[in-house]
């Protein structure tokens, strides 16, 4: 069976205590889910310290399962890149500021530490001034909201304004017609006097003219009878 190697790249020269990651090359391994640790150690100790961000969670004890998954294809280099942090070292693992070693600890399917990998650790320096304790996030405090008085408004007074006068009605005078009393006009009946001229007195002589024409014309007409 052929050696595995790490390759370990672009590895920070100075780790803080902020989180920090590392590009690794897995060569050599047959088709298989791995997992992949981070560990760092001051040289010439096996005291090892530090998390590893496995997708979901930091997780640093010993189960080789719960690290960083990587699927590996046989006869073909696995690269990814792994996220890990100093954690809370104890004393023992981690003395004091300085020089370090930094290390990828690789762990098969069933979840036990692979071994012959060849590795060659990179130097880092650690910028602590002792352990860091792992941050417990705060629970953000719930602001109080100040409720702010709203002043009283001073009431405005009333203008006291005239009394308004209603102006009286002065009531309408209708003008009773008075009736025309129209004057009854009595006829004056004036007599009509009729005179009758009195007879003119015939003249005598024209009388006996008169009589005797009637004569002449009974005459003249009794003669025609005949």
């Amino acid at each position: 069976m052929a050696a595995v190697t790490i390759t370990l790249n672009n590895v920070p020269a100075n780790i803080s205590a902020e989180p920090f990651t590392v590009n690794v090359t897995v060569s050599g391994a047959t088709s298989a889910t791995n997992y992949l640790r981070v560990d760092l150690f001051k040289d010439g100790t096996s005291n090892y310290f530090g998390e590893t961000w496995n997708d979901t969670a930091w997780y640093g004890g010993s189960s080789g399962s719960a690290y960083k998954p990587i699927s590996i294809v046989s006869e073909q280099d696995t690269v990814s890149d792994v996220t890990a942090r100093v954690g809370s070292p104890s004393a023992s693992e981690y003395p004091g500021l300085g020089s370090y070693k930094l290390r990828v600890r690789r762990y098969t399917a069933a979840g036990n530490q692979a071994s012959g990998d060849t590795q060659t650790p990179a130097d880092v320096n650690i910028d602590l001034s002792g352990p860091t304790p792992t941050a417990t996030p705060s629970p953000t405090p719930t602001p109080t909201e100040t409720t702010t008085p709203t002043p009283t408004a001073t009431p405005t007074p009333t203008p006291t304004g005239e009394p308004t006068v209603e102006p009286t009605a002065t009531p309408t005078v209708t003008p009773t017609a008075i009736p025309t009393v129209e004057p009854t006009v009595t006829p004056t009946v004036i007599p009509t006097i009729t005179v009758t001229p009195a007879p003119t007195p015939e003249h005598k002589e024209y009388k006996w003219r008169r009589i005797w024409w009637r004569w002449v014309w009974w005459f003249i007409r009794e003669f025609k009878k005949d």
